[in-house]
């Protein structure tokens, strides 16, 4: 999770970020979007093969 240090940072900063179960939420999100992005780079990268 090399990105949670950045995200905490940036939640600290936000006053609207104000619980943990915020911050777990974009955390969970931020996963996902990771996870997606790299299945699809994956998958283009498998039709050009």
């Amino acid at each position: 999770m090399r990105f949670s240090n950045k995200l905490i940072t940036f939640a600290s900063s936000n006053e609207n970020i104000n619980s943990q179960s915020e911050l777990l939420r974009l955390c969970e999100l931020k996963t996902k979007e990771e996870y997606l992005t790299k299945s699809w780079q994956t998958s283009l990268y498998s039709s050009f093969l």
